[in-house]
């Protein structure tokens, strides 16, 4: 018996149509068995032999099975880690694999809020943490896993904090940042000494100054 199924009414956005094959059901082994089929491209129609009644199905390989890849540019004046000392501008690009059949968008979410489709650079401008969570959809509903990248803008630059050490006599100088962590290098210029005060995100404080004395009438000029 000659089984013929047109398609030209189906779907076939995500199915290889060169594959379609009819398939018949084989409830002893409970799985569908393929039947050699020729396909006719023109006329949408797919034609096949049997010898026995069952139940019979039109299927095709699929051609995109992979999530697509979203690649995350970061744009701002770095320092240390995720630490920025600007302004921070994010964009997001969703990419489909090779031979997939398209990217649909790109969702993200900031601090765990509502959801949005990317459309335009992210732009942050304000001090302290940030999160972006994002995720990309093809065409074919494949979609990638949600990712998360996370940094901190620090636009301030660190203080300094110069005591008198009475243990040791002399004149301690510390760096002082909202970060909480700055460091202090010192820089011989002649008689001068360059002080450099540098938090985590790479702001900084100069300080010019004289050869420091020790003693109970410690002193530095800056």
């Amino acid at each position: 018996v000659a089984i013929t199924y047109d398609y030209k009414d189906a779907d076939l956005f995500n199915t290889n149509e060169e594959s379609l094959k009819i398939y018949w059901f084989n409830s002893g082994l409970n799985l569908w068995e393929a039947l050699p089929s020729i396909v006719d491209t023109a006329n949408k129609k797919v034609t096949a032999q049997t010898t026995h009644f069952s139940q019979f199905a039109l299927m095709g390989e699929v051609k995109d099975l992979i999530p697509p890849a979203t690649d995350v540019i970061v744009f701002g004046d770095k320092g240390e880690d995720n630490w920025y000392r600007s302004d921070v501008s994010v964009e997001l690009q969703g990419n489909d694999n090779e031979g997939g059949v398209g990217l649909l968008y790109t969702l993200y979410t900031l601090n765990n809020s509502d959801w949005f489709e990317y459309k335009d650079p992210i732009i942050f401008s304000s001090e302290g943490a940030h999160s972006l969570t994002y995720q990309s959809f093809d065409k074919a509903d494949n979609r990638e896993e949600r990712k998360n990248v996370g940094f901190t803008i620090d636009k301030t630059p660190p203080e300094a904090e110069i005591k008198f050490n009475p243990t040791t006599l002399n004149l301690d100088i510390v760096g002082i940042d909202s970060s909480g962590s700055a460091s202090v290098t010192t820089e011989s210029i002649g008689r001068d000494k360059k002080i450099v005060v540098t938090d985590q995100a790479g702001n900084m404080l100069e300080i010019m100054g004289k050869d420091k004395e020790k003693g109970r009438s410690a002193k530095i000029t800056i």
